[in-house]
């Protein structure tokens, strides 16, 4: 793995799919993902180019465009900032997988959780990510603080899952009594 990008995983008690549809619908962000408010939801159907934008609550409502870089119904879905190529972006990669549970175990459908962040430096980045990977040589903390940033991301989506009351997913053609809700699930 680059010194650029981080992971975070986690196990969540919710099916991939209702998960997926869920996860990847900019309009709940605002439930998990850090510190944004929805200001231009995307067009439907979200597939791999839609765009909308972010106000950033931290900073002053600063506008964050984002796009859909990636989309594939249940497995996997990237966001990506959509600033000017001069700028540097980010990308965060979300793959789900349905988790194995023990033979016979009367557990609900659980789905593991991945996510990876990606700096995508612009021309003028170059030079601050050659300064970032020296800096990571000399201080081992740099490396554990991103990761853990890219875990708590997943946690709280995890979180956020399983509080959404079942009414949430169906927008998404999953009933109110849908598979895969239940206690934590597995043990993470």
């Amino acid at each position: 793995m680059a010194g650029d990008e981080m992971d975070g995983e986690t196990l969540v008690a919710v099916a991939p799919e209702p998960a997926f549809a869920w996860l990847a619908d900019p309009r709940n962000a605002g439930a998990w993902f850090a510190s944004v408010r929805l200001e231009r939801p995307p067009a439907p159907p979200l597939r791999a180019g839609s765009d909308w934008r972010f106000l950033l609550t931290r900073q002053r409502d600063r506008p964050m465009p984002m796009r859909m870089g990636e989309h594939t119904p249940s497995t996997r879905f990237a966001w990506e900032t959509d600033y000017p190529a001069w700028r540097g972006n980010l990308r965060w990669v979300f793959t789900l997988a349905p988790a194995e549970t023990a033979e016979g175990a009367d557990r609900p459908p659980a789905t593991r959780l991945g996510l990876r962040i990606e700096q995508r430096p612009g021309p003028l980045g170059w030079p601050l990510v050659a300064l970032a990977w020296l800096l990571q040589r000399l201080s081992p903390n740099s490396p554990g603080a991103v990761r853990a940033r890219a875990q708590r991301a997943v946690e709280r989506a995890r979180d956020a899952l399983e509080a959404a009351p079942p009414t949430a997913f169906t927008a998404y053609g999953y009933g109110p009594a849908r598979a895969g809700r239940g206690k934590r699930g597995p043990a993470r």
